[in-house]
């Protein structure tokens, strides 16, 4: 239910929007077509229905769609916040590999390790790529 939550919250972004313009249309054509019947007996009270209509379908739709772009923003911010924590997580692991191997180095002179930029063998004790000059230091 909680994975994936910042996907789900730029989906619900989309639908409440939609729901919402689709929504405020309709109750906007209702109050105009109100309006416009009730305009032949009263004439204040037909127009006054008439512009709330016009402005529930421009007024409605303009609030729902500002309020998705905040949701959708969050959830965006949400996806952002995961990936940094993810490749932060796997800077962790390489890291590690690349302590560990600094160690296995320093006591074997002569062992071979694999660059992790390039994945080129390299057997020197300068801690150096001997392809793409990547310093594991």
């Amino acid at each position: 239910m909680w994975s994936n939550i910042g996907e789900k919250l730029k989906i619900l972004a989309m639908v409440v929007a939609i729901i919402g313009i689709i929504t405020s249309i309709i109750t906007g054509c209702v109050l105009i077509y109100q309006g416009y019947v009730l305009n032949q007996a009263f004439d204040k009270l037909g127009n006054t229905l008439f512009y709330s209509g016009l402005g529930t379908i421009i007024g409605g739709s303009l609030f729902f769609w500002i309020l998705s772009m905040y949701t959708y923003g969050f959830g965006e911010l949400i996806v952002k916040a995961t990936e940094i924590e993810q490749n932060t997580r796997k800077g962790e692991i390489v890291r590690k590999n690349i302590e560990s191997k600094k160690i296995v180095i320093a006591e074997n002179p002569d062992a071979i390790w694999n660059c992790p930029k390039c994945n080129t063998e390299n057997s020197n004790k300068s801690f150096i790529c001997s392809n793409c000059k990547y310093s594991i230091t």
